[in-house]
């Protein structure tokens, strides 16, 4: 791979889903090489991946045995990858062929970059709704995290994602990045997500996990927390001013108002209960080392 590029591509994974393939391939068929690509997993999800490329692609990936959350792995990820940046992507998530060389051309001037996100639309309306809402959200720069950051804004060992955040993963790092300083700028290239395991009721615990996380949020950073899940400033005002957006898309619009509606209720439900039972991982795994058990294949 080309060292001039300077990008590692992290991406935790577990199991083998559809989309995997083609997130790998895209980052494998870029205008301009990654420098490297790090793909995180259990032993027996790897060696399907494995099965899945061809020679010259497996030469190109590292591939990390690793039994853990979502965050370590991604942590276990950024301490393997060598790149002096780093990009860590989802299972789901599939670049625009110049993706890097967009990113590249950023580099000298930012310590990290916001990485627009389209959703693939099509199919039904939840998707359709996926795709309305990722074209709206960057308009709302309180939701979005830069995707992409400098190695050495986290000196040593010090890891960019934190196990006591959970499913807010996204949110946990951004409130460790933001204590850098960076210099953020955004791509102008786009991530598609590919969303193939969308449903109603996905969403909804989802949400629900999202609420029993957040407490560990507002104890770090109540001033991030509320930023983040303001229902008036993030809710009301900011789909109230888009209402102009019905006449153009009636149906998905209005869906997107219900789901939202939907999301908040699960949310809060989520917050609601977090008073009265934790999620399992932090009972358990919190007080742990956020190295984990690993090897390279």
């Amino acid at each position: 791979m080309k060292k001039e590029t300077r990008i590692s591509i992290v991406i935790p994974v577990k199991g083998t889903p559809p989309s995997l393939l083609s997130s790998l391939k895209g980052f494998l068929n870029q205008t301009m090489s990654p420098y490297e690509i790090v793909i995180v997993g259990a032993s027996k999800d790897l060696a399907k991946i494995k099965k899945s490329l061809n020679s010259k692609e497996k030469g190109s990936v590292k591939f990390i045995k690793f039994l853990g959350g979502k965050n370590e792995a991604r942590n276990r990820g950024v301490l393997d990858s060598t790149g002096e940046f780093i990009l860590y992507a989802d299972h789901d998530m599939i670049p625009q062929t110049d993706l890097i060389e967009s990113c590249m051309n950023l580099l000298e001037r930012f310590d990290a970059l916001i990485i627009p996100e389209r959703g693939a639309g099509g199919g039904n309306l939840l998707k359709e709704i996926h795709r309305l809402e990722k074209e709206m959200v960057m308009d709302d720069l309180d939701a979005v995290t830069p995707r992409l950051f400098r190695r050495a804004l986290f000196a040593g060992e010090e890891l960019p994602f934190d196990r006591k955040f959970g499913v807010l993963d996204e949110w946990g790092f951004n409130l460790k990045l933001k204590t850098k300083n960076p210099r953020i700028g955004m791509a102008d290239s786009f991530l598609t997500i590919a969303a193939e395991d969308l449903t109603l009721w996905r969403g909804i615990k989802k949400q629900f996990r999202k609420g029993l996380w957040v407490r560990n949020l507002i104890s770090a950073d109540r001033q991030e927390a509320l930023r983040r899940i303001n229902p008036v400033k993030r809710g009301i005002q900011f789909y109230g001013s888009r209402l102009n957006i019905l006449k153009k898309e009636p149906i998905v619009f209005s869906g997107l108002l219900f789901l939202k509606f939907i999301d908040f209720v699960s949310f809060f439900s989520g917050y609601v209960m977090s008073f009265i039972m934790r999620p399992k991982e932090y009972k358990a795994d919190v007080m742990k080392t956020d190295m984990g058990k690993h090897e390279k294949s």
